[in-house]
């Protein structure tokens, strides 16, 4: 990567990316956030100048925060001879598609002859906020001692407020042929507690060497890891961890123009914390991972939080697993629809009719970032990514035949609109569309449903149609009968905005107000 510029995706991967780089033949420092349509043409959003001169990756670093926004961390590179409280480290937080605040001060020191030499932050997963590790060189100003190498932690929220700072003390490892690495240590916070500290040599045309050692987060003694040591990199050093599963990867030099990484699991310093969600926040969910529930009497879900919340603007979504298709949206709800339970440390989200629709079938549950906030700092946490929190359906009950239905649906004014817009041919595929995403609403075959492929004046309000569709009854055991079906569309249609029915390209101009209401039986 270039070092005087960046790309960091958002958190939330449909929101697009954020870059800073130099502008070219000058000095300053532009910002961008992008956004990436469906169609995956890349939308241009809002843009500025940074407040300091040149980029470089040591001192500057970028993280995507869990509001869906960016954090760009930044500090003075040296402190002066003056006696006073100095702000050596700065955030300048810019929200999803808007533009930049002042930055703000997250450390000071009053310490003189420092040199500001590396900073590695990233999301706090054990708490709130966010973590900086920043690496420091003091000298003596007389010249007569050596340098003295500092690593300081540094937890903040987004709004830039300090919640902590602390100088990390450890034994580090002493190193034969020291000559051979770099003067520093890299600290990397890590997201299931306690630290990795990596040195690397000089990179050759043979590869980078690599040391690297553990830390807990109050143990000054390290644990060696579970890789050779030293560990034989490429030319770049390049290794990363992965944040769901504690996992290290480590790429290897390159060989007759292939690649490898070598991958090892690092230890869970936090203990059984983390109960399964890869989020150490969450203490447990009903239905719980690997877990059968009844569709007939779930009528909600929840998630424990060990500190008490606040609801906010995230989406919980319930997804049934498919064998021959990807997985289908059956509810999206957003965390300030739901409720809080437990002295705040409960989120109830209630279930519509129809959301698990299928006798023993497969779901999981996926939470959004920003799904609820800490109550104390009203910070966004983490959510569960897809197919974390899995589950499935029992059996359920036979359900009682039921002959035949006519059933009714009425268009808004703007889907109104937009038929009367349509040629015939459009219309004809209009009616197909229509009653193919209602049998994919509960689902069910799309042959049980039919139209007459018309429209309808509506007596009581003038400016909507009216669509009537024929139900046939069910002629398999396994599928739904007339009478549920008519049930989780109506659910469907009248919750349309939390519903596959709102997401339709023809069911999102249904009426919701309306439902699907049979006429005769």
């Amino acid at each position: 990567m270039s070092s005087n510029s960046e790309i960091i995706l958002n958190i939330n991967r449909e929101k697009g990316f954020f870059r800073i780089a130099t502008i070219r033949n000058t000095t300053d420092v532009k910002w961008q956030q992008y956004r990436m349509e469906s169609d995956r043409t890349i939308t241009r959003l809002t843009n500025g100048i940074l407040p300091f001169k040149e980029f470089s990756n040591s001192l500057v670093t970028v993280i995507a925060t869990v509001d869906k926004g960016y954090a760009i961390i930044y500090g003075n590179k040296t402190t002066d001879q003056t006696p006073t409280l100095l702000s050596l480290l700065f955030i300048l937080h810019i929200k999803y598609n808007q533009i930049s605040v002042a930055s703000l001060s997250i450390y000071q020191t009053s310490v003189l002859n420092l040199t500001f030499i590396l900073v590695s932050c990233n999301i706090v997963t054990i708490g709130v906020g966010h973590v900086c590790i920043l690496t420091v060189n003091l000298k003596d100003p007389m010249g007569l001692q050596p340098d003295e190498i500092s690593y300081v932690k540094i937890n903040f929220l987004s709004s830039g407020l300090t919640l902590s700072s602390k100088v990390i003390n450890r034994l580090f490892p002493i190193i034969e042929n020291t000559n051979l690495l770099g003067l520093d240590w890299q600290v990397n916070d890590l997201p299931f507690g306690g630290y990795l500290l990596t040195n690397s040599s000089a990179p050759t045309t043979n590869g980078t060497i690599i040391y690297g050692y553990l830390f807990d987060e109050d143990d000054s003694n390290y644990l060696a890891w579970a890789l050779d040591e030293p560990q034989q990199s490429n030319v770049r050093g390049t290794f990363f961890v992965l944040p769901h599963n504690n996992t290290l990867m480590m790429a290897q030099p390159e060989i007759d123009n292939g690649w490898s990484f070598k991958i090892i699991g690092l230890p869970k310093f936090i203990g059984d914390r983390d109960k399964g969600y890869s989020n150490a926040n969450i203490e447990a969910t009903l239905p719980g991972i690997q877990t059968s529930i009844d569709s007939d009497t779930q009528k909600t879900v929840t998630i424990n939080f060990y500190e008490p919340v606040n609801l906010s603007s995230g989406n919980i979504s319930i997804y049934q697993v498919n064998v021959d298709r990807p997985p289908s949206l059956r509810q999206i709800t957003s965390g300030n629809l739901c409720s809080l339970d437990n002295d705040g440390k409960t989120v109830v989200v209630k279930i519509l009719d129809g959301t698990f629709s299928i006798p023993n079938g497969n779901y999981y549950i996926k939470v959004d970032n920003n799904f609820v906030k800490n109550k104390e700092y009203n910070e966004s946490l983490l959510g569960i990514r897809e197919n974390v929190w899995n589950f499935n359906t029992t059996e359920g009950k036979k359900e009682t035949f039921a002959a035949s239905a006519i059933v009714l649906l009425r268009l808004t004014t703007n889907g109104t609109k937009y038929y009367d817009g349509l040629t015939s041919v459009g219309k004809k595929v209009f009616f197909d569309t229509l009653l193919s995403e209602l049998a994919d609403s509960v689902p069910i075959s799309v042959k049980r449903f039919h139209s007459n492929n018309r429209v309808m004046p509506d007596k009581n309000s003038k400016d909507q149609y009216l669509i009537s569709v024929d139900i046939e009854e069910s002629k398999d055991g396994n599928e739904r009968g007339v009478e549920s079906v008519i049930k989780i569309i109506d659910s469907m249609v009248r919750n349309k905005e939390q519903t596959p029915i709102g997401s339709g390209s023809v069911t999102k101009y249904l009426d919701a107000t309306f439902g699907f209401t049979p006429v005769r039986k």
